[in-house]
């Protein structure tokens, strides 16, 4: 499992560079429109985008078809991707902190809303590569070559799903005046449950095809 975790990373060593400085010209741009309170999303949202760096390198190099013979168990290569999606979230997420920290103690930023927004952007960006990753192993192979529209659709699919629920809660539940972190606290552990099942279940998919 290491050792796909450091071959994905150093595939992904490029386009790590190109991310840090997109992120960086994004936390600029909020920082001078005095929109700090944004700075929690942005790394956290990004961070998913480098799987379709990840599953295109994989598939033009047929990686997993070299990896029949590899001594390890094959439902590795599908956990292994779905952990990389977890520490980029979790790298993404801790970028934002430590700018936002600065922020955070000037009072600039208060820390319920930081919390708040890295919760709602990292439930988006876990759903949307929870979804995307979904998508790379349950369907056709020959689907796989539109992996960058796929990569758009499920930002688009995640954000139509958690948006709304972030804000009927509230209305429902009468907690729109005081935090509301309980809340989206509760709606990161549902997409952590949703996690779980698709990875499952991309897994089992996965060993089918193997068979086949």
């Amino acid at each position: 499992m290491k050792g796909l975790l450091l071959k994905d990373f150093y595939n992904l060593k490029i386009a790590l560079k190109n991310i840090l400085v997109i992120i960086a010209i994004f936390l600029v741009y909020l920082i001078v429109r005095h929109h700090e309170f944004a700075i929690a999303l942005v790394p956290v949202l990004l961070s998913s985008s480098l799987l379709t760096t990840v599953i295109n390198l994989d598939k033009h190099s047929k990686w997993n078809m070299l990896m029949i013979t590899a001594p390890i168990q094959k439902k590795e290569l599908v956990t292994e991707k779905y952990l990389l999606l977890l520490i980029l979230n979790i790298g993404g997420a801790l970028i934002g902190t430590i700018v936002s920290i600065p922020f955070i103690i000037t009072g600039k930023v208060q820390l319920v809303s930081f919390i708040d927004l890295t919760l709602l952007g990292w439930s988006v960006a876990l759903l949307q590569g929870t979804i995307f990753l979904a998508y790379t192993y349950l369907f056709d192979k020959n689907l796989l070559e539109k992996l960058e529209i796929m990569m758009v659709v499920s930002y688009v699919i995640s954000f139509a799903v958690i948006i709304p629920i972030y804000y009927l809660i509230p209305e429902l539940f009468g907690t729109k005046n005081h935090s509301l972190i309980i809340t989206h606290l509760a709606i990161f552990v549902a997409i952590i449950l949703v996690y779980g099942i698709l990875q499952r279940i991309s897994m089992k998919k996965y060993l089918m095809n193997e068979q086949v």
